[in-house]
């Protein structure tokens, strides 16, 4: 499991975090995003196999650095919001910060027939 972050996000975070090997793009893999509005950071996460996403409207610089325990914490969270098992995108907490990635797509919906990410969620547990 890779997180693929934007250049605003590796920023914040820092340049000494990330994998010195760029490694395929994968299904299992996260895409985060930092955007500044009135003056708030506020992170956008995206699974690249369900386009699952999450959205925290406040988050802190000293909170971005502990990357892996936000991310896991954020997940979970959006993931009880919505009725679905914790553990559907696998053990969360195995996130490895070093693997941090800057290579990444642009475009987080790519071009393919559009599934709203609930429902590939849902087929992804076989769940109706």
């Amino acid at each position: 499991m890779i997180l693929r972050c934007t250049k605003r996000l590796l920023d914040v975070l820092g340049h000494d975090r990330l994998a010195s090997v760029s490694p395929e793009p994968g299904a299992e893999d996260w895409y985060a995003n930092l955007v500044w509005i009135e003056r708030r950071k506020r992170l956008f996460l995206t699974h690249s196999g369900t386009l699952f996403s999450v959205f925290s409207p406040d988050v802190r610089a000293g909170a971005l650095r502990t990357t892996g325990a936000l991310f896991a914490q954020l997940v979970a969270t959006a993931l009880a919001d919505e009725g679905l098992p914790g553990d559907c995108f696998g053990d969360l907490a195995r996130l490895d910060a070093a693997q941090l990635n800057q290579t990444l797509h642009r475009i987080i919906h790519r071009a393919r027939d559009y599934e709203p990410p609930i429902d590939a969620v849902r087929e992804r547990l076989g769940s109706d």
